[in-house]
């Protein structure tokens, strides 16, 4: 097991390859120090699992929560708004998934995230504040707000929608064998909630899409899908801006659901076991890498921490965007389908997610894992994704 930090393109700093068998400060100072190192534009080749929590700050924070979840489900929402009809069954079967994401997402521009744009010859911070009091909450990363914005921008130029999806991402990263990688909670219990959701959709979209000529001669469907790709400018969105049958809405619709529930349910949530507890996960650091093996002693540890008003903004953050939802998955305060035949599917849906609770609920009793793995449970999973 070893930690290799690589500078590939930019000789920022030159570092000895750190490993699990040098000493404990330096080891620990090490892991703490990828989440720096990967603002830097490093390459890094990381064997050893318990470095995540720390490394994995702002890699989580604005690529795989912000971006994956927040920013790339906009222009799906405002399409739907836009292009659909409230009578149509996609507006019916997507908007309620779409509540407050537009809201939240506002709220973080300027403050989680900020970009400096030109305005009568002057740069200035685009968000309400600016550099005063917001922005102090984008500010608790290394990297600062701008920087944030800053990385997510980065992480879109090789975002592709599809291929980020639930499944094919498992798939590409070698993680759907149960032969290679046994116990996985995020996926096992991620594919029971898509089965359940999968069947859903099916079951909704059948009844008004008897065949593929309905999807594909549906002007206000398609307007949808083109909308996405040309206006959204989304990459990776299915078919390119053109749906053509049953089966392919299915799988479209599926896995925008997928995503504003359970997936960031799994992403969102689990982040105050973490990154509340700043030493365990710090959002920034304050000393420079080191170049020799065995300068690290105690003292540098402490001299790396954040101050005590960066550490409070951090809990802060984390225990924001971890409270409780106002709905949860299959509960809406909308009425938006009255058909019985549409009605059956949603009772059966909400039936069906209460068995896969009460299998996930039986699994964690007799797990050994001595931690139980709780974030895709359907009883905490929200209906959109609104924080």
């Amino acid at each position: 097991m070893c930690l290799i930090i690589y500078n590939s393109k930019y000789r920022v700093f030159s570092a000895p390859v750190w490993t699990p068998n040098d000493a404990p400060n330096d080891w620990t100072a090490a892991k703490l120090f990828v989440v720096c190192c990967a603002i830097m534009f490093c390459y890094f080749v990381v064997y050893s699992h318990d470095y995540q929590a720390n490394a994995d700050f702002h890699m989580h924070q604005f690529r795989t929560h912000a971006l994956f979840c927040h920013i790339t489900q906009e222009p799906l929402c405002v399409a739907t708004s836009k292009m659909l009809p409230e009578c149509h069954p996609v507006f019916k079967l997507l908007r309620p998934h779409f509540h407050g994401l537009i809201f939240i997402n506002d709220l973080a521009k300027g403050s989680l995230v900020a970009a400096k744009v030109p305005m009568n010859g002057k740069e200035r911070n685009e968000g309400v504040f600016g550099d005063g009091l917001s922005i102090m909450f984008g500010n608790v990363t290394s990297v600062g707000a701008f920087g944030n914005a800053a990385l997510a921008i980065e992480s879109y130029k090789t975002y592709n929608m599809e291929e980020a999806w639930f499944k094919n991402d498992l798939k590409a990263r070698g993680m759907m064998d149960c032969s290679v990688i046994g116990n996985y909670p995020y996926r096992d219990d991620g594919l029971l909630i898509f089965e359940v959701l999968e069947n859903y959709v099916k079951g909704i979209l059948e009844i008004y899409f008897k065949s593929d000529s309905d999807v594909t001669g549906d002007a206000e469907l398609q307007g949808w899908a083109n909308d996405i790709v040309k206006n959204g400018k989304v990459k990776g969105f299915p078919g390119g801006g053109k749906i053509e049958s049953v089966e392919q809405l299915v799988y479209i619709c599926t896995n925008i659901i997928f995503t504003a529930s359970a997936y960031h349910a799994a992403v969102n949530f689990s982040q105050v076991d973490y990154g509340a507890v700043v030493l365990n996960m710090p959002g920034s650091l304050w000393r420079d890498v080191p170049t020799k093996k065995g300068e690290v002693d105690e003292q540098f540890l402490l001299d790396m921490m954040p101050t005590k008003f960066r550490s409070i903004i951090q809990i802060v953050i984390v225990m924001f965007l971890s409270q409780p939802p106002d709905r949860f998955l299959g509960n809406t305060l909308e009425k938006y389908f009255t058909e019985d035949s549409a009605l059956g599917v949603q009772k059966k849906f909400v039936d069906d997610l209460k068995a896969v609770e009460a299998k996930m609920k039986s699994k964690m009793e007799t797990s050994t894992n001595g931690y139980p793995y709780d974030y895709m449970l359907p009883s905490r999973i929200p209906n959109s994704t609104s924080i």
